[in-house]
């Protein structure tokens, strides 16, 4: 059966295919680990975001708990961010998380596509 697949293939076919096939386990292998990677960053950005909102809360707290406000902005207090701010900050974080996500997603399914191509002729 070996010798037949040797038969289909042209000269130095073999190696070609070992090389493309690595190629593509590589770069599987690449992308599973960057959704890894963005799987954490999503789980830390979520976890933040509770962190964001106490804040806001305790600043304006804060500052009209005190009477008095350094900042230029009536409500807030000097190094708070409002609350379109935060919002703005969060929505982009989500944004470029789903980017990398889609990115990871398409590095590792184009590294299955390379591994599939690589596999040689079936055999009748």
């Amino acid at each position: 059966m070996a010798e037949e697949t040797q038969e289909q293939r042209p000269a130095g076919a073999p190696a070609a295919d070992m090389l493309g096939r690595s190629t593509g386990v590589v770069v599987f292998a690449v992308g599973i680990v960057l959704l890894v990677m963005v799987f954490v960053w999503a789980y830390q950005l979520f976890n933040g975001i509770e962190h964001y909102i106490d804040t806001i809360g305790a600043h304006q707290v804060a500052s009209t708990a005190a009477g008095h406000n350094s900042s230029p902005n009536p409500g807030t207090v000097a190094g708070s961010r409002s609350l379109a701010q935060v919002t703005a900050i969060i929505g982009l974080k989500i944004a470029a998380i789903f980017a990398l996500g889609y990115c990871a997603s398409l590095m590792a399914g184009k590294g299955v596509q390379m591994v599939a191509a690589h596999r040689g002729k079936p055999t009748e």
